[in-house]
């Protein structure tokens, strides 16, 4: 291990090896093109809040792992060359995290992302050398979570599900109703809240569908029809998605989340596109009434320190 140097990662000097160590241990299964690993990967980078770091052999990078230290801590990929493998060094790779972590005073970290950039909402179930992995070094794993797929060419609504919501209007949002759907946000999902702020910052809400009362009083949102860019490779460029959806707790159990997810779905099935792309949800049964099936499990794991 002694000519094993752990560093700070620098975009113009590593990009290219860690695209191609992502691309030798995990291109078949999960694939992207260099673009698209730059940007769910490398792209957090222009927050002071991401930490990454690179392990190098003789000049040459053999492992990589991407932090971010934020309220919620999150690690988003840790990679180790094959030929590497089982020698300490990707423990010494999480450590080198972790240690940063510490010295801002953060207690627990999850594995995963969702703060800047949407990629892994936890481990891939079809990754179990990596879940052993994180085991071994103290993280604990409760829950299971999915990404999800619909077919939109033979997508039908259930009738009953707008039956119960006639009441509601569900509406793509207005410039004039930007104010008031952050603020929404951030009075009943204070964790999205950043996300929403980004995306009026550059000029994305314009995707966001309300549902709103007759007296116009927002008590739902959703992200609809955003381009799928990460997983493109496997599910096809026609892909639409759907996420950050959320109804105002004092209107749930009145059926508006799930027609909120319809209406969604119609809109992208109306724009033409074939498939719409569900990520990070427990919620599998629920989004299942409307045929939303489910396409990767990830293990949620997190450690306190």
């Amino acid at each position: 291990m002694n000519s094993i140097r752990i560093r700070s990662y620098i975009t113009v000097k590593d990009e290219r090896a860690v695209f191609e160590l992502w691309q030798n241990l995990l291109g078949e299964m999960w694939p992207l093109s260099q673009e698209t690993f730059h940007h769910a990967i490398l792209f957090p980078l222009v927050s002071a809040s991401t930490h990454h770091f690179v392990a190098e052999k003789d000049g040459a990078v053999i492992g990589f792992i991407a932090v971010i230290a934020e309220d919620k801590a999150e690690i988003m990929c840790l990679l180790v060359s094959k030929n590497e493998q089982r020698k300490g060094i990707g423990a010494k790779l999480l450590n080198t995290g972790l240690d940063e972590l510490k010295k801002k005073k953060i207690t627990e970290v999850h594995l995963g992302s969702g703060t800047h950039t949407y990629f892994w909402p936890g481990v891939p179930t079809n990754l179990p050398v990596a879940i052993n992995f994180f085991k071994k070094n103290g993280f604990i794993f409760e829950s299971l979570s999915a990404d999800m797929v619909l077919d939109l060419n033979t997508y039908q609504t259930p009738p009953f599900v707008f039956e119960r919501v006639k009441e509601i209007m569900f509406e793509l949002i207005k410039e004039i109703e930007v104010d008031k759907a952050l603020t929404f946000e951030k009075d009943n999902f204070p964790e999205w809240w950043p996300y929403y702020q980004r995306a009026a910052k550059e000029k994305r809400l314009n995707n966001v569908l309300l549902a709103k009362t007759a007296d116009n009083r927002i008590v739902g949102t959703v992200f609809v029809g955003e381009r799928l860019v990460t997983w493109e490779k496997l599910l096809g460029s026609k892909v639409g998605s759907l996420g950050a959806l959320g109804v105002a707790e004092n209107m749930r159990s009145r059926g508006i989340g799930l027609a909120l997810a319809a209406r969604g779905t119609e809109i992208m099935q109306e724009k033409g596109l074939t498939k719409v792309y569900l990520g990070w949800t427990e919620l599998t049964d629920w989004y299942g009434r409307l045929g939303y099936q489910i396409w990767r499990e990830f293990a949620m794991g997190s450690l306190k320190f």
